[in-house]
């Protein structure tokens, strides 16, 4: 379901009762001229809840960022708006280890307003349902301790073949293989231990972690210490890419989304879904992860007459494909890639691997998306209403990619 969003309000539709709580002051929107204040007029003032105030009582609980901005537009005109960031579950529950289903969007937009007020802001329910959406994360937590380990996965997830799929800009590997992030400048793909995340808080600080705020739900650590949690998220950090993709998933044809439309255990399917695929069939050519080296020089001499100098190149292509990542390879011989691509793009006789049975494990309880509850927070088993049963030696299930 969601876990960060960014919501844009128009000015008019809020009231500022405190404006001495941000930094600077609100009162200097009303300053005239505008040029006064800034070189280009622009102003942000900003109201953002630090671990320091948590930890000394200010505020007791979870509190979302607040910003005004003043931006010039054209050559006179201003334009003035307010810029609310949290974390959905965080608000309502404290932690995203819970995760939000769709008939929680009344209690989330109560408990919204009321912490809104509480910082000096006061908004009508309507204008925070309809509001802009700029930037979302669609995030699972998977729970795979029955079935796998994060850091087997992360490492196979990190060697997948993705980058065509994939508008990638960068690639990030850190914490000792427990983070995993697909980088562009619109959006990020990320996997990544979430035990591991909290403990990394606790031991060294925020600073190394991928989450914020994870000093206030570092309980879970000890309450769940046992599992294995792998975190999926999906982050959209500009609105035209957020809609084009949104659209894409869900055959849509919306120019923009408002938060009321954006919160959808649906939608929210269909975009892990979608990319989990791409990361599933990226993993399919690291055959060497869990094949004996005899069987994968068996399946090689099925396939084609060899020379013995090309056969030696191509299994050496394929060490160098499982030890160092397929998109590595891809770098080094654009030539090894192609070829490795071809043998392997239509056999299943690898499929039946631990590593492809966890991912195909994984597509299930992304089919199943099935909230994480406290109190409930357990092992995955398939109990999908949407019954698309998966064919492992094809690795797809009907009616489900897109």
């Amino acid at each position: 379901m969601l876990d960060t969003v960014k919501l844009m309000i128009d000015h008019g539709c809020y009231k500022i009762t405190k404006p001495d709580l941000f930094n600077p002051s609100t009162k200097l929107l009303d300053l005239r001229p505008y040029q006064r204040v800034s070189k280009n007029g622009d102003l942000h003032c900003a109201y953002y809840p630090s671990e320091k105030s948590y930890r000394n009582g200010t505020h007791g609980e979870y509190l979302p960022k607040v910003s005004v901005h003043r931006m010039l537009v054209g050559k006179d005109n201003f334009t003035t708006f307010l810029k609310l960031e949290f974390s959905a579950p965080k608000l309502l529950f404290g932690n995203n280890f819970q995760e939000l289903v769709d008939s929680d969007f009344p209690d989330l937009i109560n408990a919204l307003h009321r912490k809104l007020q509480f910082m000096g802001i006061e908004i009508d329910k309507l204008w925070l349902e309809t509001a802009k959406v700029m930037t979302v994360h669609f995030a699972k937590n998977l729970v795979i301790t029955e079935y796998g380990s994060c850091l087997y996965l992360l490492n196979a997830i990190y060697k997948a073949d993705v980058t065509k799929t994939l508008d990638v800009a960068k690639t990030d590997y850190r914490n000792n293989g427990s983070i995993v992030r697909f980088h562009s400048n619109t959006s990020e793909l990320c996997f990544y231990d979430k035990m591991k995340d909290l403990e990394t808080s606790q031991k060294v600080g925020e600073a190394r972690c991928l989450e914020n705020n994870n000093f206030l739900q570092r309980d879970m650590l000890e309450k769940y210490k046992d599992q294995e949690v792998l975190r999926m998220e999906f982050r959209l950090n500009a609105p035209q890419k957020l809609t084009a993709i949104c659209n894409k998933v869900d055959n849509g044809t919306m120019q923009y989304y408002f938060f009321h439309e954006i919160f959808s255990q649906s939608l929210s399917r269909k975009v892990c879904i979608y990319y989990w695929e791409i990361i599933r069939k990226g993993m399919k050519y690291l055959v060497l992860q869990d094949s004996s080296i005899d069987k994968i020089m068996e399946f090689l001499m099925e396939n084609k007459k060899w020379e013995t100098g090309k056969f030696l190149s191509t299994l050496g292509a394929l060490y160098l494909a499982n030890d160092k990542g397929i998109r590595f390879l891809r770098e080094k011989s654009l030539k090894k890639y192609n070829e490795i691509k071809n043998i392997f793009k239509n056999t299943s006789q690898f499929n039946n691997g631990y590593l492809m049975k966890t991912g195909a494990k994984i597509a299930k309880a992304l089919d199943e998306f099935a909230p994480l509850r406290d109190g409930e927070f357990e092992p995955y088993k398939y109990r999908s209403k949407f019954d698309l049963p998966i064919d492992v030696n094809t690795m797809k299930i009907p009616g489900l990619f897109l």
